[in-house]
Protein backbone atom coordinates (compact mmCIF):
# COMPACT_ATOMS: atom_id res chain seq x y z
CA UNK A 1 0.00 0.00 0.00
CA UNK A 2 2.56 1.93 0.85
CA UNK A 3 3.89 1.85 -3.14
CA UNK A 4 0.24 3.16 -4.71
CA UNK A 5 0.17 5.84 -1.71
CA UNK A 6 3.20 7.12 -3.57
CA UNK A 7 2.01 6.42 -6.67
CA UNK A 8 -0.93 8.05 -6.40
CA UNK A 9 0.39 11.23 -4.58
CA UNK A 10 2.79 11.65 -7.80
CA UNK A 11 -0.51 12.01 -9.89
CA UNK A 12 -1.04 15.35 -10.45
CA UNK A 13 -4.63 16.22 -11.07
CA UNK A 14 -6.51 12.69 -10.25
CA UNK A 15 -7.87 13.28 -6.58
CA UNK A 16 -8.04 16.36 -4.09
CA UNK A 17 -5.92 14.73 -1.53
CA UNK A 18 -4.42 11.17 -1.05
CA UNK A 19 -3.38 10.23 2.48
CA UNK A 20 -2.26 6.61 4.20
CA UNK A 21 -3.88 5.58 7.43
CA UNK A 22 -2.47 3.91 10.57
CA UNK A 23 -4.31 0.60 9.08
CA UNK A 24 -2.34 0.66 5.68
CA UNK A 25 -5.28 1.97 3.69
CA UNK A 26 -5.26 4.69 1.45
CA UNK A 27 -7.76 7.11 1.24
CA UNK A 28 -8.81 9.78 -1.56
CA UNK A 29 -10.89 12.50 -2.01
CA UNK A 30 -11.92 13.48 -5.44
CA UNK A 31 -12.27 17.19 -5.30
CA UNK A 32 -15.93 16.62 -6.03
CA UNK A 33 -18.75 17.03 -3.85
CA UNK A 34 -22.30 14.91 -3.41
CA UNK A 35 -25.33 17.43 -3.73
CA UNK A 36 -25.32 18.47 -0.44
CA UNK A 37 -21.91 19.46 -0.70
CA UNK A 38 -20.37 16.34 0.99
CA UNK A 39 -16.85 15.63 -0.06
CA UNK A 40 -16.57 12.32 -2.22
CA UNK A 41 -14.01 10.14 -0.47
CA UNK A 42 -12.72 6.18 -1.10
CA UNK A 43 -10.95 4.09 0.43
CA UNK A 44 -8.60 1.78 -0.85
CA UNK A 45 -7.44 -1.50 0.38
CA UNK A 46 -5.58 -4.72 -0.86
CA UNK A 47 -7.01 -8.19 -1.36
CA UNK A 48 -4.80 -10.34 -3.23
CA UNK A 49 -3.71 -9.69 -6.92
CA UNK A 50 -5.97 -6.47 -6.56
CA UNK A 51 -7.05 -3.19 -4.68
CA UNK A 52 -10.68 -2.58 -3.92
CA UNK A 53 -12.29 1.15 -4.05
CA UNK A 54 -14.87 1.21 -1.46
CA UNK A 55 -17.61 4.39 -0.61
CA UNK A 56 -17.35 3.05 2.72
CA UNK A 57 -21.55 3.83 2.39
CA UNK A 58 -21.41 7.22 2.29
CA UNK A 59 -23.09 7.25 -1.05
CA UNK A 60 -25.64 5.24 0.20
CA UNK A 61 -25.79 7.51 3.18
CA UNK A 62 -26.13 10.21 1.19
CA UNK A 63 -28.79 8.94 -1.35
CA UNK A 64 -31.04 7.96 2.49
CA UNK A 65 -31.22 11.43 2.92
CA UNK A 66 -33.36 12.20 -0.78
CA UNK A 67 -34.92 8.80 -2.15
CA UNK A 68 -37.04 6.42 -0.38
CA UNK A 69 -34.58 4.03 -1.27
CA UNK A 70 -37.53 1.06 -1.13
CA UNK A 71 -39.44 2.03 -3.83
CA UNK A 72 -39.41 -0.35 -7.29
CA UNK A 73 -38.18 2.83 -9.48
CA UNK A 74 -35.23 3.87 -7.08
CA UNK A 75 -34.03 0.00 -6.51
CA UNK A 76 -34.07 -0.37 -10.14
CA UNK A 77 -32.09 2.69 -11.19
CA UNK A 78 -29.49 1.61 -8.50
CA UNK A 79 -29.31 -1.83 -9.83
CA UNK A 80 -28.85 -0.61 -13.23
CA UNK A 81 -26.23 2.17 -12.59
CA UNK A 82 -24.04 0.03 -10.42
CA UNK A 83 -24.45 -3.13 -13.33
CA UNK A 84 -23.60 -0.72 -16.47
CA UNK A 85 -20.59 0.83 -14.07
CA UNK A 86 -19.35 -2.70 -13.21
CA UNK A 87 -19.65 -1.54 -9.45
CA UNK A 88 -20.47 -3.85 -6.67
CA UNK A 89 -22.61 -3.45 -3.65
CA UNK A 90 -22.62 -5.19 -0.43
CA UNK A 91 -23.26 -4.09 3.31
CA UNK A 92 -24.95 -0.63 1.95
CA UNK A 93 -21.39 -0.39 0.50
CA UNK A 94 -20.21 0.75 -3.13
CA UNK A 95 -16.78 -1.20 -4.57
CA UNK A 96 -14.97 -1.76 -7.75
CA UNK A 97 -12.44 -4.73 -7.75
CA UNK A 98 -9.21 -2.87 -9.85
CA UNK A 99 -5.62 -4.29 -10.84
CA UNK A 100 -2.63 -2.66 -9.92
CA UNK A 101 -1.68 -1.28 -13.34
CA UNK A 102 -2.23 2.25 -14.07
CA UNK A 103 -4.70 1.95 -16.95
CA UNK A 104 -6.50 -0.76 -14.61
CA UNK A 105 -6.48 1.80 -11.76
CA UNK A 106 -7.49 5.01 -13.25
CA UNK A 107 -10.19 3.00 -14.89
CA UNK A 108 -12.06 1.32 -11.60
CA UNK A 109 -11.56 5.35 -10.43
CA UNK A 110 -13.39 6.91 -13.27
CA UNK A 111 -15.73 3.93 -13.26
CA UNK A 112 -16.68 4.73 -9.71
CA UNK A 113 -17.10 8.26 -10.06
CA UNK A 114 -19.53 7.69 -13.00
CA UNK A 115 -21.70 5.60 -11.00
CA UNK A 116 -21.21 8.09 -7.75
CA UNK A 117 -22.41 10.87 -10.26
CA UNK A 118 -25.12 9.05 -11.90
CA UNK A 119 -26.42 8.17 -8.60
CA UNK A 120 -26.40 11.47 -7.21
CA UNK A 121 -27.79 12.66 -10.49
CA UNK A 122 -30.94 10.47 -9.92
CA UNK A 123 -32.90 12.93 -8.05
CA UNK A 124 -33.23 15.25 -11.35
CA UNK A 125 -35.80 12.41 -12.15
CA UNK A 126 -37.59 12.37 -8.71
CA UNK A 127 -37.87 15.61 -7.52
Amino acid sequence: MNELFKLLTESPGLFQAVSLSEEGKVFVTLGCTYGDGTLIELWITEHEENYIVSDRGRTRQYMDKIFELSEPDVIKNIVAATEYYDVHTKDKQLSVKVGKTEDERNAGFIRMQLCISFLDNMKFFYI
